[in-house]
């Protein structure tokens, strides 16, 4: 039955009307608000339009003055929050929120007739009994209205009808949260996809630009192959003219310059694999797992003889600096540990080092150990 209703307004300006039903009347908060007693809360709009900002605020208000955090459970704090930003527009006369309360069966809150939120206990009724008839409600008459006990009623509570075209509109707004939601994982997929497709290219750049400095670079050691063996040919003098018998000088079979250049790309790609190894079994892998983030770091430097490292330059990139500090690090404590091959030519030489830091441990790229050419197995 109705106990009292009441309606509220503020600075002259009428929001809504409420009204309390009980199992009989009663002016006592202490029935009112145990747990074994039935009750109902029926809250309908009477202005014709609340803005969502205003409600937002009345409501921030209400519940935070006369609810104490620790009494009431994260569960129902939460449908409170969420009962605060709850409209996703204004609004209008005859819109509808129930909350209503069994023994056994818990609280259930309802806007215009679709279930907001339930919980089995009584607190999210008494959250809302708090604001209207605990120690701070909206006025002394408000609060003397709702426990009047004499069923006094107001018209737009014996109404009783939300506009048709307010039904349900609840679960519509439930609806385009969800495509908005949906919507957002979509595009954050595709800006994903994006992202990874230009760290794939760019990644298919670097190694296409690698093969090529490779490249060259065999070309060059082809090409100062072939001047050193046109240089030792112009040097080679004519045999003097002797009265002493002719000897016939052993020939040494000279290797071709192609072959000279492959055995130095050999030798070079083999002081790369040593100094890869020897720099991934140095490296921390757990930088990335305490570090709670992830990155590739990649570098280019030159070696000499000594082992000394020179040039070293970091690809721009959005890793952390611990990371970016590890791979520096690593690479000037390994570098004076590998000797270059004897048989290498030069003085200096280019190394290229990546390292994949993540939040799990990860097996890195493996740089397979270069195959000797069968030259330098004949020359043996």
């Amino acid at each position: 039955m109705l106990n009292g209703s009441a309606p509220y307004a503020y600075l002259n300006q009428e929001y809504y009307v409420v009204g309390l039903y009980l199992p009989h009347a009663s002016s006592d908060p202490l029935y009112i608000f145990s747990d074994q007693t039935p009750k109902k809360i029926r809250m309908v709009i009477s202005a014709n339009r609340w803005s969502v900002r205003m409600w937002a605020r009345d409501w921030q208000d209400n519940f935070s003055i006369n609810n104490s955090v620790a009494n009431v459970s994260e569960r129902v704090q939460g449908a409170l929050e969420n009962f605060v930003s709850l409209p996703r527009e204004d609004l209008l006369r005859g819109d509808e929120i129930t909350v209503e309360y069994a023994p056994g069966r818990g609280s259930a809150l309802r806007f215009n007739g679709d279930i907001v939120f339930v919980d089995p206990a009584p607190s999210l009724i008494n959250a809302f009994l708090s604001v209207w008839i605990g120690e701070l409600p909206p006025s002394r008459e408000f609060r003397q209205r709702l426990l009047a006990g004499d069923g006094t009623s107001h018209s737009i509570l014996e109404l009783g009808v939300i506009p048709t075209d307010r039904l349900h509109i609840y679960a519509g707004w439930m609806r385009q949260d969800e495509e908005r939601r949906l919507a957002q994982q979509a595009e954050e997929a595709r800006l994903a996809a994006e992202k990874d497709l230009r760290a794939h290219q760019a990644e298919q750049l670097r190694l296409a630009e690698l093969r090529a400095a490779q490249e060259r670079q065999l070309a060059k050691l082809r090409a100062e192959a072939e001047q050193k063996e046109k240089q030792s040919a112009l040097k080679v003098a004519p045999a003097p003219v002797s009265s002493l018998p002719v000897v016939s000088p052993v020939v040494v079979q000279a290797k071709p310059p192609a072959v000279l250049a492959t055995e130095q790309y050999y030798f070079l790609q083999l002081l790369r694999w040593k100094i890869y190894k020897a720099f991934i079994n140095e490296i921390n892998p757990d930088v990335g797992v305490l570090s709670r983030a992830g990155g590739v770091v990649r570098c280019e430097f030159y070696v000499d003889r000594q082992g000394r490292v020179v040039r070293l330059s970091l690809e721009e990139t959005e890793v952390k600096k611990v990371f970016a500090d590890e791979v520096v690090r690593a690479i000037h404590v390994v570098a004076p540990r590998i000797k270059a091959p004897d048989e290498l030519e030069g003085k200096k030489w280019q190394i290229n080092m990546e390292y994949d830091f993540a939040l799990e441990r990860q097996a890195q790229h493996v740089i397979a150990m270069p195959q000797r050419p069968e030259s330098l197995a004949v020359s043996e």
